[in-house]
């Protein structure tokens, strides 16, 4: 009996397993572009206090280091915030009406608001009717509520 060779079956480069491969990879980068789409206002807000903060002689790791430490830091603090606005609900404090506002309006806003344009233009090049563009775009902000999702009891 002869032993099994894994290395024969690794490197095996039929049309399936390539076409796996390439799904597979096309779907991790769909993946990542979702992930910096539901960020953008975070990265957007790491942006714009490192503009103030950095000069444009600064290196771009020390911008790239700087943006994502303030969208960290802006997530966790949407973050504490959203478990201030959870405990004043519990409590029947009406106060939490306004955190939940603003920490919609900060997370939630932005993403459909820049991917609008591009929808609404695609519609008018594929003739499809304007209402699509604003479901497509209330589609994109209901992704991004659903990953802060605030009313969800952690």
């Amino acid at each position: 009996m002869e032993p099994y060779n894994d290395y024969e079956e690794y490197n095996d480069y039929s049309d399936h397993h390539v076409l796996r491969h390439q799904v597979g990879g096309l779907a991790f980068a769909l993946s990542l572009v979702v992930l910096v789409f539901v960020y953008l206002p975070l990265l957007t807000i790491g942006y714009i206090i490192s503009f103030h903060i950095l000069s444009s002689r600064d290196s771009a790791f020390v911008w790239i280091g700087s943006i994502l430490f303030f969208a960290g830091a802006s997530y966790m603090t949407i973050q504490k915030l959203k478990q201030k606005m959870q405990s004043l609900r519990m409590n029947g404090n009406l106060a939490w009406i306004p955190l939940f506002i603003f920490c919609v309006a900060i997370t939630c806003i932005q993403t459909p608001w820049i991917a609008y344009y591009p929808i609404s233009h695609l519609c008018e090049c594929c003739h499809w009717p304007h209402f699509v563009a604003w479901v497509l775009d209330l589609g994109i902000g209901l992704l991004t509520y659903s990953r802060y999702d605030f009313l969800r009891e952690d």
